[in-house]
């Protein structure tokens, strides 16, 4: 229910944003399309939306979800509207390991700002960064068959799901666990 009512608000604000218009800005032999509504405004109903799909990151695993959450922060960075955070999300650890670079630079970026994990915070955080690990210990390469979507009903992130990490890239996503650690280590 909270999935459709997000993908349903979160692609109402998208398709408004992204339509096509007949209006461009023609600046150094580049054209680009004037926003139908201001930068401003697409942050601040945007805002809330992502707030709460970070604070409870089982939404994520939902791919068509997740997929609109990362146009969403890739079109807010575009604009120079990124979404700042101020509290710790488990959702902006995950996407620390996200396969999108803008996405993983933004949540790295969000992580460097915030204080470190503090023992309370962790705790907080211990699911995400179990299911980080969890993936190391099997392999990072393999490719693992998703769970089926009915299984993050429950709230809880049991494994991440493929659309959360590139299986292809270990380096990227060791740099999201390095990210992770400094967190930790320097509480």
């Amino acid at each position: 229910m909270e999935k459709a009512r997000l993908v349903r608000l979160l692609g109402t604000v998208l398709d408004q944003e992204l339509e096509e218009d007949d209006i461009f800005i023609i600046e150094d032999d580049r054209e680009e399309p004037v926003s139908k509504i201001s930068p401003a405004e697409f942050h601040d109903r945007l805002r809330f939306p992502l707030f709460e799909v970070l604070k409870y990151p089982y939404l994520l695993c939902y791919r068509d979800l997740c997929d609109l959450v990362v146009k969403a922060l890739c079109k807010l960075q575009d604009m120079k509207q990124s979404l700042t955070v101020f509290e710790k999300y488990q959702g902006t650890y995950l996407l620390l390991v996200h396969p999108n670079e803008q996405v993983r630079r933004w949540a790295i970026d969000t992580a460097k700002t915030m204080k470190s994990v503090d023992r309370d915070t962790y705790y907080d955080l211990k699911e995400i960064f179990f299911c980080m690990f969890y993936i190391i210990e099997l392999g990072i390469s393999l490719d693992f068959p998703d769970l089926e979507p009915e299984s993050y009903a429950g709230g809880v992130v049991q494994m991440l799901p493929s659309h959360l990490y590139d299986s292809q890239n270990k380096k990227n996503y060791w740099l999201g666990l390095f990210i992770s650690f400094l967190q930790i280590l320097f509480s």
